[in-house]
């Protein structure tokens, strides 16, 4: 069988098949998903920590990142009030300054 990634020329009349086979397509192609998606979430992750700085990263720790969306883990009431209400919008757009490709939604602040 010849290689996965060569082409027929257009209008081919020829003997050699015109399909491949999807297991020879798809290991390369979730590879190359796999990278993107979680070397994106790891960046998101560590630029939230450099947002926030030295004082406000050990109170308000991201913990994860998928869909769209941020969810940190805030360490008291006080902050979570801060944080989800006055300062959501700012802090969604500096994300979305950091890393226009992304799609981010949103952020869930969560008390733990």
């Amino acid at each position: 069988m010849t290689s996965p990634k060569r082409r027929n020329p257009k209008a081919y009349n020829g003997t050699r098949t015109t399909t491949h086979n999807l297991k020879n397509l798809l290991p390369t192609f979730l590879e190359g998903m796999g990278d993107h998606y979680s070397t994106s979430s790891q960046q998101v992750l560590n630029y939230w920590k450099e947002m926030m700085g030295p004082t406000l990263s050990p109170f308000a720790h991201a913990e994860t990142y998928a869909g769209g969306v941020l969810t940190v883990k805030v360490r008291n009431t006080t902050l979570y009030a801060l944080l989800s209400r006055q300062e959501k919008p700012k802090l969604l757009k500096r994300l979305r300054e950091a890393f226009p490709k992304l799609m981010i939604k949103t952020i869930e602040f969560r008390i733990g």
